[in-house]
């Protein structure tokens, strides 16, 4: 919503999650009068998300599309190493990318701690399950970067070039 009011019927917020979780807050952004909202679902399949359907925009798109692209996503580096892969090819010089949880663990987490939730033990390693995935990211995809120039510590990088 604050994404929205932000870009005040300007431009256009694309969304990617799940396709029922975008469907609904695409829904309530239109109730809201926000038209200018572009939802890009996946379903749960073990192996889909919404690297395929970045995938598909960068295929159609020669050129970066985006000015700001913030990445709250899997928290994994098998799945949003990836993101920050397509993102960097997305967004335009000038543009941001905008890093969520970076110092968050699958152990620390209320909803995918393994004991929890425990496919989280059949799909990660017991040093997949207690690292930083999103640090590591960070650490050595974007601040290793030159073309990228930190703006909010271990948050925000611009891109220069």
């Amino acid at each position: 919503m604050e994404f929205a009011k932000f870009l005040n019927g300007e431009g256009e917020l694309h969304l990617f999650d799940y396709e029922d979780s975008v469907r609904s807050v695409a829904t309530a952004l239109e109730h809201a009068g926000f038209r200018n909202v572009r939802v890009f679902g996946s379903s749960y399949k073990l192996l889909d998300s919404y690297n395929w359907s970045l995938a598909k925009l960068l295929d159609k798109n020669a050129e970066p599309i985006y000015d700001y692209v913030f990445i709250d996503g899997a928290h994994s580096w098998a799945v949003d190493a990836l993101t920050a892969f397509l993102a960097d090819r997305m967004v335009k010089v000038g543009g941001y990318l905008d890093f969520d949880d970076y110092d968050w663990t699958f152990c620390g987490s209320p909803s995918a701690n393994p004991t929890v939730f425990p496919l989280t033990r059949k799909l990660y390693t017991a040093e997949q399950i207690a690292s930083k995935q999103v640090k590591m990211i960070v650490d050595l995809l974007i601040k290793r970067d030159p073309r990228y120039q930190e703006v909010v510590a271990n948050k925000i990088f611009q891109k220069l070039a």
